[in-house]
């Protein structure tokens, strides 16, 4: 009876992966939409930060974030920061810091993987903030469309007003852009608490089903 329990909880865990899907920006349901030359320049002073609220359930668990960025020549390091919301700016201490380096000259879409994902609060106002740890400067391009992000297949989530906003002295203060245009990005999230769908359970059972005849028909040849 043990071993029927085991083998259906581990095919079961098998089944039920959580898998990402994108849930704010403004790319499109597949991030596939166009990048613009035009951009706003982040440097070490210059920084960006865009705005998302979580909607009351669903995908929470934060996966990566995804921007669209280049550089006039060399490469620079970019580091992209995640801030909770104080009076419509970002606030406190990051609860989460990325970075990667940025090398092309064309508008490319760079990803932001967090090793563990970060789970949001529900019905939350977060802040994505981009700044340049290094003392070169690098473009977070704007969307060929022009294009306000939103929510992302169906997610629920919300782009707070203002949502986004430019400081000039590393973060001290929070200021409207001189500029209407909003950056490229999207986030990927998953669910935090997958419930498993009713083909999840029927694959499972032929799972488990699979492990136990294959026991007992060993058990059949050993004896």
């Amino acid at each position: 009876m043990k071993f029927i329990i085991a083998a259906f909880t581990a095919a079961l865990l098998a089944c039920s992966s959580a898998s990402a899907a994108i849930v704010f920006g403004n790319l499109g349901p597949s991030g596939t939409a166009a990048l613009d030359s035009a951009s706003q320049q982040i440097s070490s002073a210059t920084w960006l930060a865009q705005g998302f609220t979580t909607p009351a359930s669903g995908l929470l668990s934060l996966d990566s974030i995804v921007l669209g960025l280049s550089v006039n020549s060399g490469s620079t390091g970019t580091r992209v920061q995640l801030f909770a919301d104080g009076s419509g700016a970002p606030a406190g201490s990051a609860l989460a810091t990325l970075g990667n380096s940025v090398s092309s000259t064309t508008p490319t879409l760079y990803t932001f993987s967090l090793g563990t994902p970060y789970l949001l609060s529900a019905s939350a106002t977060y802040w994505i903030v981009v700044s340049d740890p290094d003392s070169g400067d690098f473009n977070w391009n704007f969307t060929d469309a022009g294009a306000t992000p939103s929510a992302q297949n169906a997610s629920g989530y919300l782009w707070p007003s203002p949502g986004t906003l430019r400081s000039t002295d590393s973060g001290s203060n929070w200021g409207a852009r001189p500029t209407s245009a909003t950056a490229a990005l999207y986030l990927n999230a998953s669910s935090s608490n997958p419930v498993p769908e009713p083909g999840t359970w029927a694959v499972a059972v032929l799972l488990a089903s699979g492990a136990v005849f294959m026991r007992w028909r060993r058990r059949a040849k050993a004896a």
